[in-house]
């Protein structure tokens, strides 16, 4: 077998089990936390009897053992079967992908916006402490130590409220079809995108810089100058193709944060997607739905350190899974 096929399959056989222990820690975080969705079910019932909330926890399986709710939990999840949701009276499967859309477009269009930070380190490196150098450093600064909260606000305030330019809420106009429907998603979109990417726009900057000054000092870059290869060639086939190999990681560790960090700008925006539908669901203790996104998210992860891996693999001919 080719070693780097090998070496995934046997990153996938570990993540099986790791996946299991983080779902049996995550169930016990949550049951052994004060409370279950049963006390958020009849928090507006002031008049309801012991029997019926009794009766609630029999129907939910709450007044069982905690090992026995585990054992279950996990038999319905080798089943596919990720629960019920109390809330949304839904299986916790179908409430999340009726947020999954949104929250993958939320997420491409910030990490288009994040990638150019590549590009501008790349320009940046061409000539260090220049003025161009220094003006990208500075924008990369101030929007760096922005909280998305925050930056999230002041977009609204400005571009929203005084400029009237773009919706400050909501992911399309009630009552447009059509054309007219995309058309209003991506004039709902441009907010929330541009607050969630500038962040790490500008950490992929910073980095990219840093990398590219590292590898524009190599023996190779002086030997690819001294052959007359031109200045594209240069930065962006042998320098940047270095470069990029600590830049993978950044972005592929990051990458699962995309779909749970977008929590704040989900809630600011009013953007309905897994961000959001996480905070609420920690609002109304929701354990099923709650415990499947930990599940997304710890697969999202595995699955992109793998990826990250991989891209090693192609990036560097000298990288080798044995």
């Amino acid at each position: 077998m080719n070693p780097l096929k090998k070496y995934i399959a046997t990153r996938i056989a570990q993540a099986i089990p790791l996946i299991m222990v983080i779902i049996c820690i995550n169930f016990a975080i949550m049951h052994l936390a004060p409370g279950d969705p049963v006390d958020f079910l009849v928090s507006g019932m002031e008049g309801a009897s012991s029997e019926y909330v009794r009766m609630l926890k029999t129907k939910y399986g709450f007044d069982r053992p905690l090992i026995d709710q585990l054992l279950i939990y996990l038999l319905n999840i080798m089943q596919g079967d990720f629960g019920y949701s109390f809330y949304y009276h839904d299986s916790v499967f179908s409430v999340i992908m009726s947020r999954l859309s949104a929250t993958l477009l939320l997420t491409f269009a910030s990490l288009l916006i994040e990638l150019l930070g590549v590009y501008l380190g790349v320009l940046a490196s061409k000539k260090p402490y220049s003025l161009t150098d220094n003006a990208v450093t500075l924008l990369t600064l101030v929007t760096f130590n922005m909280p998305y909260f925050w930056l999230g606000m002041i977009l609204i305030l400005f571009f929203g409220l005084y400029l009237g330019a773009f919706p400050i809420s909501g992911m399309s106009t009630i009552g447009t079809t059509g054309l007219d429907y995309h058309l209003s998603v991506a004039w709902h979109l441009t907010l929330p995108a541009v607050t969630l990417g500038l962040g790490r726009l500008a950490l992929y900057t910073r980095y990219t810089r840093a990398s590219m000054l590292e590898v524009l000092r190599e023996d190779y870059i002086t030997t690819a100058w001294a052959k007359g290869c031109s200045e594209r060639l240069v930065y962006y086939k042998h320098a940047l193709r270095n470069a990029l190999i600590p830049i993978v990681t950044i972005v592929m560790l990051r990458m699962p944060m995309l779909f749970t960090g977008a929590t704040l700008v989900e809630t600011v925006f009013g953007w309905p997607g897994l961000g959001r539908l996480f905070y609420e669901a920690i609002f109304r203790r929701d354990f099923n739905l709650l415990m499947a996104e930990f599940i997304l998210v710890s697969i999202l992860t595995i699955a992109f350190n793998l990826l990250a891996d991989v891209c090693y693999a192609y990036l560097d001919p000298k990288v080798r899974y044995k």
